[in-house]
């Protein structure tokens, strides 16, 4: 099929501590509302001529042609629900996949985003060498190594910023970490343990008893409200959302996007979904990409629509500022034709077009979007598609088959040779470019005020001694991590490693893996076929 062609893994992220792609969690929102929950008044456009009711006729005195009138005029006054359609064998244009994966987690914790259980670090996990009987390490919220999460059976996973989702060849959903706000698409409401109010303890450890049970173990997203007979295809998740593909082209959707007001708005009048709701205006999609509160969508003719929060530009269009969030909720297709792939960064966008050109859109403050102009900006922003200069094929010397973007950074791996490229924020670790290479290759590079790098302007290669010679398969990104998947199934992380999200387990300058450090130990003589990062953790 043509998504069997397109499709690619998805990927999914300023400072001491990382917050975007994975937020701090709020006590007051530990349960999620309604399935529904309405927008105030205060979010909702005005109108300057609202609608009035009409009055309704007397049945004894209107003919039955009337009635009929009546009828279509209450009918139409109602709120558009988009209707799902009966899966037809003609229709398919998705083919779910079928080789099943083994899901290995690993970083932060403290809010069951690994998917290993309420208390995963009772029992050592898989490959670490670490002392059983040392308690600090054992209810440490950081798993340090790879350790096998609880799914089985998964074919295709997709990771948000505190929470992830995972398609199974048995056609079901199953999501876990942070549900706030409805993003895992079941009810996972739990009193927790009772605890006297006088009794001394340790913090530390009743945080790691008060995890909620029902979000750190893998559960099913409740499907009651979708049509019989869906086949999935894909799943995608942003920061406080999860999106679902068929195999007819319809997206479902919930969860809820997040302005930077901190409003909640799902779609308009609706603030915050908690079950799975088909997304209106979206058919024959192919492809899902989430950052961190906006999605985008390749549709089968090429084409590519974007919606969420869009503030920043990181929809491809100007939104009016009166209706800034009701206005980004409902999915619009852009000016772009001939995208072949897409990539998404927390608050930035990439197209890749057929002939190999890159577009990009967004927050460009730290010129992750590989556009030069602007980027130092403290509120640099891209509101149109605009090609990528530095992104070209006679740039890179290849073609970008795989773009992935973080919070103030962005990777993409090249057709022809299957290297590695980083641009984007620079002293944070997550480029992976080493500062000594920078004083032979100085161009694009921008200096803070104390001539230290602070910016990438120009993608530079990223590659240690172990990757030469690797051809690439996929790159993913965190909010200030990145990985690399070689097509031989090995696979290198950098970037900020506060939580152990590199899997490095050694303590390192300034919390960060400045270089690429391949990823072994349990994960040795495995074959690494996709990898996804979180905030502060990451999922191969």
């Amino acid at each position: 099929t043509l998504s069997g062609r397109l499709l690619a893994a998805q990927v999914n992220v300023p400072n001491a501590k990382p917050r975007g792609r994975g937020r701090p969690r709020r006590k007051e929102d530990k349960n999620p509302p309604a399935a529904e929950q309405k927008v105030s008044a205060s979010h909702l456009p005005t109108k300057k001529n609202p609608r009035k009711r009409a009055r309704s006729p007397s049945p004894a005195a209107k003919p039955a042609s009337a009635k009929r009138a009546a009828v279509a005029t209450a009918r139409a006054a109602r709120p558009a629900v988009p209707i799902a359609r009966r899966p037809r064998r003609g229709d398919v244009i998705n083919t779910a996949p079928n080789v099943r994966l083994t899901i290995y987690a690993f970083g932060d914790n403290q809010n069951g985003e690994l998917g290993l259980g309420p208390r995963p670090a009772a029992a050592a996990p898989a490959g670490s060498d670490e002392d059983d009987d040392d308690d600090e390490e054992e209810f440490d919220s950081d798993v340090k190594v790879p350790t096998k999460n609880l799914v089985r059976g998964a074919v295709q996973v997709a990771v948000g910023g505190m929470h992830c989702a995972a398609l199974t060849d048995e056609n079901k959903i199953l999501t876990w970490g942070v549900n706030d706000v409805g993003a895992l698409g079941r009810d996972t409401t739990h009193e927790g343990r009772l605890v006297d109010a006088d009794a001394s303890g340790d913090d530390e450890q009743d945080d790691e008893d008060n995890v909620n049970p029902k979000e750190s173990t893998p559960g099913e997203v409740d499907l009651g409200g979708v049509p019989a007979g869906t086949v999935f295809t894909q799943v995608a998740a942003s920061d406080n959302a999860t999106f679902a593909l068929t195999e007819l082209g319809d997206v479902y959707g919930w969860g809820t996007f997040r302005s930077n007001d901190g409003v909640n708005s799902f779609l308009p009048r609706i603030a915050i979904q908690t079950t799975p709701r088909l997304i209106p205006g979206l058919k024959h999609i192919i492809k899902l990409a989430a950052g961190t509160n906006h999605v985008l969508a390749l549709a089968a003719d090429l084409r590519v629509y974007a919606w969420g929060s869009g503030a920043q530009g990181q929809l491809g269009r100007k939104l009016p500022l009166r209706r800034l969030i009701e206005a980004g909720l409902t999915p619009a297709r852009l000016g772009i034709k001939n995208i072949v792939e897409i990539g998404v960064g927390s608050d930035h966008a990439f197209a890749i077009r057929s002939d190999g050109q890159v577009y990009a859109w967004g927050l460009n403050n730290f010129g992750q979007t590989g556009i030069p102009a602007g980027a130092g900006g403290d509120d640099a922003c891209i509101f149109t598609c605009t090609l990528a200069p530095n992104l070209a094929p006679n740039q890179l010397g290849g073609t970008v088959t795989c773009v992935a973007g973080g919070n103030h950074h962005s990777l993409c791996v090249t057709r022809e040779d299957g290297e590695c490229y980083a641009w984007g924020r620079y002293d944070g670790g997550a480029t992976g470019v080493a500062t000594l290479r920078l004083r032979d290759d100085n161009e694009g590079v921008v200096l803070d005020e104390r001539n230290r790098p602070r910016i990438l302007s120009v993608p530079k290669w990223v590659g240690s001694d172990g990757m030469l010679g690797r051809e690439g398969l996929m790159v993913a990104a965190g909010a200030e991590h990145s990985v690399f998947v070689a097509l031989d199934g090995d696979v290198w992380a950098w970037g900020y490693n506060s939580n152990h999200q590199t899997a490095v387990v050694e303590d390192t300058p300034n919390d960060q893996v400045q270089e690429p450090r391949q990823i072994e130990g349990v994960m040795e003589g495995r074959e690494i076929v996709w990898a996804g990062c979180g905030g502060q953790f990451t999922l191969l």
